[in-house]
């Protein structure tokens, strides 16, 4: 289509925040360029218009690389409701008023200068770490899109990581409005405390709903509590919501009434419905004992002597003496009444949090080492489990001889690392890298500036990070990288970077590879990378040794967001929505 030079031309985003088109020549048009954006949006793959959940990182990094590519007439943000999308809102006029007045080491301050502004400059900073963590909870997954699987239950204690997180964040927003004015009380419940509530409530319900159909899988009584827990939350999110209708003799009514629980569809269900949980049938007899462990696989039905009974994992996973790892065993109550058990270590070098117990439902119990009293070589402790007339016996395992460790260490087959924490950071004349803190998931990210700079070749002019990691064995390795979902903007081929571990060839990876559209529906990878707020690119490589090696990125597109690096050994990843947290750092003296 043909467009008369003095008409502006609006590009937009994909509705979820990820820049679609910018223009690649022509910049001088007279009608110029504007851009569209969404913090609400209705439609594919599911809505996301109750609260807030787009974080002022990524509306920085993307509209940074909107205006400087030349879109400058005119910029629309699509808000659905003024409310509860103030801060964004805000952020995105300010930004838009000057540009260049706002760069990335500039965005921790934005928030204390905004709290500041609402509520005072006394508790301006814990305010502003309130917003900025809260945002970016919510960025990870919209609560429209929540569901009891989001969050590992098993793998990496992610699912307790979050709701902990969300529920400390809760208790110190609590602190904050109490010690403030009543001149700031509404409001700051308004834009602060309620979401922070609302978000932490609805997030725990899912996990508690998630545990739910885990212990209901393993046979445990206390997938009745975690039933009972999901229905308590489900109403406690009715409550909340009636608490910020009747603030200030209702001001803000029915601004909370959009249903945001049990969606089927991309649009919002008639009425707000209950995560689906089970209830197990409690035998009718004495308690009974079951475990399970952290890590361990998942018990299989078997058979013992003539009666139906669970098959347990026997094993914990290798301990060793630089990630000195704390793992569980997950004590069940398989029967009506109350289980007391004891749990005893046969070597002094096992500790455990704790020797006996009394349970309705289910109890963990905590196990460490004490490495100044492990003997040299090859060990593996025992732990004997005991209670209602059955006893287990659980093997510690040791990794007593380690490689010389240096960087970031293996800790049972994987090496997670996040992009910030690099080793070593190499700039060019042409370009550098620059952190922006606190985008994406879990850390803050790397991006490279400026984001007009020209394609870079690796290993001859491109910037690059290099990361220090120690393996203890050698053997195939694939590197996931969790990116940004950014989209192909200069529809030149895909946006890329290269890979490489040691001095092997560098890979180059594409981004945006195989990312086509049909005319008739919505493709299956971008509602699963706006859906996940992630884009996991995979590359595969060879360690020949055990020991230190060194993972290399170069930076060849500007636009490539880099959140974090998951190195896997041989065997089947631990599955969760997050990705393992970032390994210890071990530092030789």
């Amino acid at each position: 289509m043909r467009v008369d030079d003095d008409i502006t031309v609006l590009f937009s985003d994909d509705n979820w925040g990820n820049i679609k088109y910018l223009p690649k020549e022509d910049l001088n048009r007279k009608g110029g360029y504007g851009m569209y954006y969404h913090l609400d949006y209705v439609g594919a793959p599911v809505s996301y218009r109750w609260l807030n959940v787009t974080q002022i990182e990524r509306i920085w990094e993307q509209m940074k690389l909107t205006y400087d590519h030349g879109v400058k007439n005119l910029w629309i943000v699509n808000v659905g409701d003024l409310k509860p999308m103030e801060f964004p809102i805000s952020f995105f006029l300010d930004y838009a008023w000057n540009p260049q007045a706002i760069q990335a080491a500039d965005l921790p301050k934005y928030y204390t200068n905004w709290a500041s502004a609402q509520f005072g400059p006394a508790h301006a900073g814990e305010i502003a770490e309130l917003l900025a963590r809260y945002t970016k909870y919510n960025a990870r997954r919209t609560p429209e899109m929540l569901t009891a699987d989001t969050y590992s239950v098993e793998n990496y204690r992610e699912a307790d990581r979050v709701v902990g997180e969300y529920n400390s964040l809760a208790e110190k927003a609590r602190q904050v409005y109490n010690q403030l004015g009543g001149t700031y009380k509404a409001a700051f419940y308004e834009l602060v405390l309620s979401p922070i509530e609302m978000s932490a409530n609805l997030n725990e319900m899912y996990v508690s709903a998630g545990k739910n159909k885990y212990y209901g899988e393993h046979g445990a009584v206390a997938a009745n509590y975690y039933a009972e827990r999901t229905r308590e939350l489900f109403a406690k999110d009715a409550q909340l919501a009636k608490a910020y209708h009747e603030l200030e003799g209702g001001k803000w009514n029915h601004m909370m009434t959009q249903t945001h629980i049990g969606y089927t569809y991309w649009d919002h269900p008639p009425l707000n419905m209950m995560p689906p949980v089970s209830y197990v049938q409690v035998p009718k007899k004495a308690a009974e004992l079951g475990y399970l462990l952290e890590y361990g696989e998942r018990p299989q039905w078997g058979w013992l002597d003539v009666e139906a009974d669970w098959a347990f994992s026997t094993s914990l996973p290798l301990f060793d003496k630089i990630n000195k790892q704390e793992c569980y065993v997950d004590v069940l109550n398989r029967g009506e009444e109350q289980l007391t058990y004891t749990i005893k270590a046969k070597e002094d070098w096992v500790r455990l949090s704790k020797e006996q117990g009394t349970v309705q439902y289910n109890d963990k119990v905590y196990v460490t080492i004490d490495w100044s009293k492990v003997p040299q070589g090859s060990v593996t402790g025992t732990i004997v489990l005991a209670g209602a007339g059955q006893e287990y016996a659980i093997t510690v395992p040791i990794r007593n001889n380690v490689p010389a460790a240096s960087g970031f260490v293996e800790n049972n087959g994987v090496v997670a690392i996040e992009a910030p924490h690099f080793t070593k950071k190499v700039d060019t004349k042409e370009a550098h890298w620059t952190v922006v803190p606190n985008l994406g998931r879990t850390t803050s990210s790397l991006i490279l500036e400026p984001v007009t700079a020209k394609t870079q070749t690796p290993r001859a002019n491109a910037p690059r990070v290099e990361y220090e990691f120690t393996v203890f064995t050698a053997g195939n390795v694939t590197v996931d990288a969790y990116l940004s979902p950014t989209q192909d903007f200069n529809k030149q081929g895909g946006l890329k970077y290269a890979i490489a571990i040691d001095n092997e060839n560098p890979q180059v990876v594409n981004l945006n590879a195989g990312e086509t559209k049909p005319d008739w529906e919505y493709p299956e990878w971008w509602t699963k990378s706006v859906g996940d707020h992630i884009k996991i690119k995979q590359s595969r490589h060879k360690v020949t040794t055990a020991g230190k090696h060194t993972l290399t990125i170069w930076a060849l597109d500007p636009g490539v967001v880099f959140q974090k690096f998951v190195l896997n050994g041989e065997g089947k990843p631990k599955a969760s929505y997050l990705g393992a947290p970032e390994s210890v750092y071990h530092k030789p003296f």
